[in-house]
């Protein structure tokens, strides 16, 4: 996949540069649902990461809430720990770490932290 040179590679933000820019400037075409899957449901499959990667009943979940039209990357080399502007919640396991754009406030989470590294089960 080509990018355009005024891409950044940067961990926090690669899905919101593919998926909102990807298809407009037209170096990557990659459809907004394969943006998204790239990341989640792909790599889950390729790892065997059981319960993993798709929104289903019973399965593990980290949710991200955005409007594709308002979300924003703001990391860059200099700065590349910036975080990603419009994300309306984020969930982890159902527990909520940003909620109306803001981080969850350290009092509302709980003594364990809901991720957890994962392991490849092939």
């Amino acid at each position: 996949m080509q990018k355009n040179s005024d891409d950044v590679c940067k961990t926090w933000a690669e899905l919101v540069s593919t998926a909102k820019h990807g298809n407009q400037d037209g170096f990557c075409h990659v459809s907004f649902e394969d943006a998204v899957h790239k990341p989640t449901a792909w790599p889950a499959a390729r790892y065997g990461l059981k319960q993993r990667g798709e929104l289903k009943p019973g399965h593990f979940a980290d949710v991200v809430l955005f409007d594709p039209e308002t979300i924003t990357d703001q990391a860059t080399y200099e700065e590349p720990l910036q975080p990603t502007t419009g994300m309306q919640g984020v969930f982890v396991n159902g527990v909520p770490i940003i909620e109306a754009s803001q981080p969850v406030s350290p009092d509302r989470l709980p003594r364990t932290l809901p991720g957890r590294h994962l392991r490849c089960e092939r």
